[in-house]
């Protein structure tokens, strides 16, 4: 699930950089995410949406797989000790 959404987010993720790392003021490249989008396809095709999904997929996967066994493992250990209480 979480190396499905870092591919998913990708294209979104190649704008937001592009308009963080933007110049300010006059020399502004971009107005808004949709002008970014629009150019950059433009420049370099539709293939500039999925530059850097790799690095990304492989980064967020191994947090969301540490995630999940962590929540198992405190799900197993809260029904165990409350249990009796119930």
């Amino acid at each position: 699930a979480g190396s499905l959404s870092a591919a998913v987010t990708a294209p979104f993720d190649v704008i937001k950089t592009r308009l963080m790392t933007d110049k300010t003021g006059a020399s502004r490249m971009y107005h808004n995410a949709l002008d970014c989008l629009i150019k950059s396809v433009r420049a370099e095709g539709p293939l500039v949406l999925t530059r850097g999904i790799v690095p990304r997929v492989l980064y967020i996967t191994p947090s969301v797989a540490i995630f999940f066994a962590a929540y198992e493992a405190a799900i197993r250990t809260f029904r165990a000790r409350y249990a009796t209480l119930q």
